[in-house]
Order: structure tokens, then sequence, then C-alpha cells
């Protein structure tokens, strides 16, 4: 557990709205009564979220059937009807077929979640039935096989689409960490259906060996692609590839992660190009089609998703605001970044967009009041009111920030820092106990940020 730094209260954070349990009791209660009959084996688990009240629902099935990039079917019992949940509620699958190369797979998994990036590669690579293979003591590339070993060999078994996609992302990872052109070059093979180098065969990536939809890690892969390409300063392929998952995300209704993705990958190119000015701009502009979505959003759970994105997307620009005035170390510089943030605050929120529906609304709303937001929003905030002298209103939001915001490492140790700064400022003019709390805020904040973030620039100030 994160440790409180001062005895200063942290900034209050507004919980989202109830959720609407009637709907979420009718739900469980048709849920129960499917289940009472119980499936042959439950070997299968779809982790769902209610479209109303977003609360977590476990589906126990027979079996699930093949996920596509919109929803994903199962059956309950073996020779139950199909059945289906939109792909943008889902939040897991857990698989209860595969044997050892489930068990291989899931172990491959856990190390990429890790950060073990060349370990989970390497265990991938071995499980997705195609890319560089040893042979005679050299790597040969092998194509991904066009059928598989799944349902009635239309499909890969669902373990080799698993390990193809994953492998991938740990290329793609791996490389973007390593700047190593060389894995990044290998993830365009992996991902994109192209000409083998020196050979007639084409790879059979993972976005040609499931084109048409037919697997739901089909957005992830279109946005790792971009970002490979980004990687290597392809810029045009790579807005091109941003592009492109747009039109999908917005034609096909993917969830609305990837309507972000996608139009905050123009600002991303941009600032690859060192062009912060022009990212700000088009992060800038990108709450609009979040604002589109968010008026066709068929239930209140993707609202309050498009809400999120649609105030991270705002954070993205601020971000860049805020290194703008870093840099320039200047009252004045703060000037824009606070102003744009003090826009961004939900109750300048609420009046701007007052002629929304109520529905709209709070979502916008809860979005504003998202931790990731908050953090964000908190920490400029907290150095421009710094930059004013305004030492006690800097150490409450700089506060909060290291402590909700440990994740983001970074934003946490640069917020440790000025918070030193704003607790030195402030015991300047304090007398008594009042400049005693201030160097003990000074002194943990300093303490906290050395034994906790030894590799951020800030700690060696």
């Amino acid at each position: 557990m994160e440790r409180p730094l001062s005895t200063l209260p942290r900034p209050a954070f507004a919980r989202p709205a109830l959720a609407r349990m009637g709907g979420l009791l009718a739900l469980v209660t048709v849920a129960s009564v499917a289940l009472a009959d119980g499936p042959a084996h439950a070997e299968d688990v779809i982790v769902t979220r209610h479209p109303e009240s977003c609360e977590q629902i476990t589906i126990k099935c027979f079996e699930v059937l093949p996920e596509t990039w919109t929803e994903v079917r199962y059956k309950e019992r073996e020779k139950g009807a199909e059945k289906s949940v939109p792909l943008p509620l889902v939040v897991d699958i857990k698989r209860g077929s595969g044997g050892a190369e489930r068990n291989n797979l899931e172990a491959a998994v856990q190390e990429l979640e890790k950060g073990n990036l060349t370990e989970a590669r390497m265990a991938l690579r071995e499980l997705a039935a195609g890319g560089f293979k040893s042979e005679e003591g050299q790597l040969k590339f092998t194509p991904f096989p066009k059928g598989g070993t799944g349902a009635k060999g239309r499909r890969p078994a669902w373990t080799q689409e698993y390990a193809h996609f994953y492998y991938g992302k740990a290329l793609v990872l791996e490389g973007l960490k390593a700047g190593s052109d060389k894995l990044l070059e290998e993830a365009l093979l992996v991902l994109t259906d192209v000409p083998i180098p020196g050979q007639t065969e084409t790879t059979g990536g993972f976005l040609g060996r499931f084109k048409g939809g037919n697997s739901r890690w089909l957005p992830d892969a279109m946005e790792l692609r971009a970002r490979a390409l980004l990687g290597l300063k392809r810029f045009d392929e790579a807005t091109a590839a941003y592009g492109e998952l747009f039109d999908q995300a917005v034609g096909v209704r993917l969830a609305p992660r990837w309507v972000y993705e996608a139009k905050v990958g123009a600002g991303r190119v941009a600032e690859a190009q060192g062009k912060p000015e022009v990212a700000v701009q088009l992060y800038e502009q990108a709450p609009t089609a979040l604002e589109t979505l968010l008026g066709q959003a068929p239930n209140r759970c993707l609202r309050l998703e498009i809400g999120r994105y649609y105030s991270r997307v705002r954070m993205r620009a601020a971000e860049l605001l805020l290194r703008k005035a870093e840099a320039a170390g200047t009252a004045a510089a703060y000037v824009s970044v606070k102003t744009y943030l003090e826009e961004s605050l939900p109750d300048a929120l609420k009046k701007r967009l007052s002629g929304r529906t109520p529905e709209q609304l709070e979502a916008l709303l809860a979005g504003a009041r998202d931790t990731e937001v908050q953090a964000v929003l908190l920490a400029g905030l907290g150095q421009a009111y710094l930059a004013e002298k305004r030492y006690d209103d800097a150490a409450l939001a700089l506060a909060g920030v290291a402590v909700r915001n440990a994740d983001a490492r970074e934003r946490a140790a640069a917020a440790l820092y000025y918070l030193a700064k704003a607790a030195e400022g402030a015991a300047a003019t304090a007398e008594g106990e009042a400049k005693k709390a201030y160097d003990e805020i000074k002194s943990g904040a300093l303490k906290r940020l050395k034994s906790d973030y030894p590799e951020s620039p800030h700690a060696t100030k």
C-alpha cells in the first residue's frame, strides 16, 4: 500500500453514478436459471459487463466458439443453441481446452505481462505454428498455415490463434523497448500477410490469416502494426495504418478504445516527428469523433467508456502543453496549460456541455473524474500553482498525483519532485509548527522520490 506523504487532505474524487441494479438483477436471474440446468462440463468462462450497470458477470459454458472482432459466440451445453455476447462488453475469456499447449501459452503470456519480453517472444514463437524457425543452424521464416487444426480444419486451434497474436505483440513491445528495427521488421512479417524476403510465399501474417473480422485480436493487431511502423519511422505508413483502424472501428462498431487509439495515432506520429504543436492540435481535434460515437452508443456501459476516452485524449494535449511550460520555467508559460486544464474540470465541463442529454453528460462527467485523467489534470494544475507561488494549492494537487498514480512511475516521480518544491516554498514564509509540517512534507517527498523512483531524472535533480 502507498504511504501517505503528509497530513494534507487528498483531493476528492467523485465516484461514478450508482449501478442500475434492477436490470442487473434481472440479467443475473436469467443467467442463474440458464445455468441451473448446467452444461455437461463447464470448461470455458466468459467474463462480461452488464450493459447498463457495468457490473461484471461470469458466463460458464460448454464451449467458447470462434471469437470475432464484434462478438463472442458460445454454447452453454454440448447440444445447446449458440448464443453470443458483444465483444465490446467482454472483459476476459478463459478456455478450459488445449491441454499442454494451453498451459504453455498461459505461461508465455504471463512472462509477457511481467515484462520478460525476450523469454515471452521465444516461447510464443514455438507455439505459433509459424514465424522464424531454426533449420540446419539457420533461422528461416515458416509461413503461418492458411487452414488449421481447429474447428473442422477451417481455422487454427485457439491456442495457435492466441500464440500468433501474442508473438506479434511481444515482438513490437521488445522492438520498441530495445529500439530494434530488426525486431520491428519481424513483427510486421508476423502481423501482416506480405511476401517473405527471398521466398515466393507470403508470411500468412495475422491480419491476413484472420481477415474479415475472424478474430477478436484483429483490432489489437492493427494497432500493433501501426506502432511498429511508427517505431521504424515509416510515418506515412503509420498514419495510414491508424486511418485504417479508425475506418474499421467506426464501420464495424468496434469497442470505443479503438476509435480512441486510431484518433490519437496521428498525434503520436506528429510527436515522433518532433512536431509537438501539430500533435496538440491533433489531440484537440480527436474528441470530436468520440462525441459522435457517444451519440450512437447502444448502452450506458459503453457511454461511460467513451466518456473516459474523451477526457483522456484531452489530457494527451495537456501533457504536451505541460512539457512546453516546464521547459520555459516561468509563471507566464503555465497560463495556457492552466486555462486548458481548468476547462477540463468536471464543473467547467458540465457548464460547457450543458446541451447534452443527461445520459451523455453523465458519461462525460464520469470520464473527467477518471483516475488517469485526474492524475494529469492535478499534476498540471499543481505545477501551475507552484509557478504562481500558490504553494498550499500546489501541494494539495501534487500530493494527490503522487499517492494515486504510482503505476505511472515518471508522472508520480515528477509529482513528488514538485511537491517537495511546493513544501519548500510554503516553509519559507511559515513559522512554528506550520514550518515544521512543511519541512516534513518536503523531506518525505524527496525520500520517497529517491527510494521508490531512483531511475527518474527527477531523483537526481
